[in-house]
């Protein structure tokens, strides 16, 4: 209805802010919104309560609560939350480095309102440290456009560096990409290497994790935590990592909760760590 009269009318959302997973966080992170928060102090300030009840409050219920009711922030993270959003928003835009290793990833997009992400950048040999320079997104799931997107990523940056790994998701239409990059990188012997990532396969530590979804997921969530990654400030990826979650399986093993909404982004930057090379010492060896 607004778009009756666009230019007299206006959206108001008013809420607590419970959770990320909603159009009220999607449009906090949004600059065409104008944006006020009200928390206790500004109603301790205004006389609408005191200090004294605050404290009380903050003992009497739980700090995700009190973040929500009083701070009126979204809370960082909820008890099942995989990504602390603190140390995630602390490894964004971290200096560029050189480095010899060029990595590139791409999560498929598989139908309906997927988008087919590719994430470019690089991982120092020093001290192994990530950063992603570049996000490439679109709604697009045919074969040979998203084969030609990342051969020509490759040719642009074959003579700038040593090493290159492309990491696909093999799940699906997925393959069909595996397929057509492996045959460019034969054709042109290029010597990059390319890797299809398969969430559904045995994790390595199988007694911890249900999958290789779960396990590379917690390996993420360790190299923000140890600060060893640099992301861009795009608003998709933050929030599909805001959004990502997990729970104990039957077996009691990690397993992974996705949003309703695919979480392309996340899934290509958890492709992008994957973590099948490591450099060490001489020269790069295999731990996948």
């Amino acid at each position: 209805m607004l778009g009756d009269n666009p230019d007299r009318s206006a959206l108001i959302e008013l809420y607590n802010p419970w959770t990320k997973d909603s159009k009220a966080y999607d449009h906090s992170l949004d600059p065409g919104f104008y944006h006020l928060r009200i928390s206790w102090e500004d109603a301790v300030r205004e006389g609408r309560t005191t200090l004294e009840f605050i404290e009380s409050q903050r003992k009497e219920i739980t700090p995700l609560e009190f973040t929500v009711l009083y701070e009126s922030k979204f809370p960082d993270q909820s008890q099942d939350s995989i990504f602390d959003m603190n140390k995630v928003n602390n490894c964004i835009d971290k200096p560029d480095f050189d480095a010899s290793w060029l990595i590139i990833s791409c999560d498929v997009a598989d139908k309906g309102l997927d988008k087919t992400v590719i994430l470019v950048g690089k991982q120092s040999k020093d001290n192994g440290k990530y950063i992603v320079n570049q996000i490439i997104s679109e709604s697009v799931s045919e074969n040979v456009h998203i084969a030609g997107t990342i051969n020509g990523l490759i040719a642009k940056n074959r003579n700038f560096f040593d090493k290159i790994t492309v990491y696909i998701d093999r799940i699906g239409v997925g393959t069909g990409v595996v397929s057509m990059v492996r045959e460019f990188v034969l054709q042109n012997q290029l010597g990059v290497k390319v890797i299809g990532c398969h969430f559904g396969e045995k994790a390595k530590e199988d007694e911890r994790f249900a999958n290789k979804k779960a396990e590379k997921y917690f390996r993420l969530k360790d190299l923000f935590e140890g600060n060893m990654i640099s992301i861009p400030k795009n608003k998709d990826l933050l929030r599909d990592l805001s959004l990502m979650s997990w729970k104990p399986s039957s077996k009691f093993k990690i397993t992974i909760v996705d949003p309703d909404k695919s979480p392309d982004f996340a899934d290509a930057l958890v492709y992008f760590t994957w973590g099948e090379d490591v450099y060490s010492g001489g020269g790069y060896v295999s731990v996948g």
